[in-house]
């Protein structure tokens, strides 16, 4: 009875062993199993957040190149106002020196040389020499 209690605790044995060697294979299966699970959903993530960072970087450079047209054409607008602002002031500062009435001076002006003295500049008779 004793040879059939160890035969029969050596079966179990033997099947425990075998037992714990398959779950050890179906562990190392499982594990394997989930490290490319794992992979996959890293590569997936990856991806995404490849194809967002793309998505957002386009949306940003469209709000930038929105931006820069709204500024360039502020600018624009700005610029042909102080360019009209400019023509005006210029169309002023010609009228200022414009004469308003048109003045004839009728002159007659001696280029011949002669003596004046200092004495007789405003003398009427030598007004018309041009003398420095």
């Amino acid at each position: 009875m004793i040879q059939e209690t160890i035969k029969a605790v050596k079966e179990a044995e033997a099947k425990a062993q075998q037992k714990i060697k398959d779950a050890s294979v179906r562990a190392q299966s499982i594990i394997s199993e989930a490290e490319r699970e794992a992979e996959n959903i890293i590569r997936k993530a990856e991806t995404a957040a490849g194809e967002q960072a793309a998505s957002d970087m386009k949306a940003a450079e469209e709000r930038a190149h929105s931006t820069e047209n709204t500024v360039v054409g502020q600018a624009e607008e700005e610029l042909a106002a102080l360019k009209k602002k400019a023509e005006s002031k210029r169309e002023q500062a010609i009228q200022a020196t414009v004469p308003k009435k048109e003045v004839k001076i009728e002159k007659k002006v001696l280029l011949d040389p002669a003596w004046i003295d200092a004495e007789n500049i405003e003398n009427e008779d030598y007004a018309n020499y041009i003398y420095n």
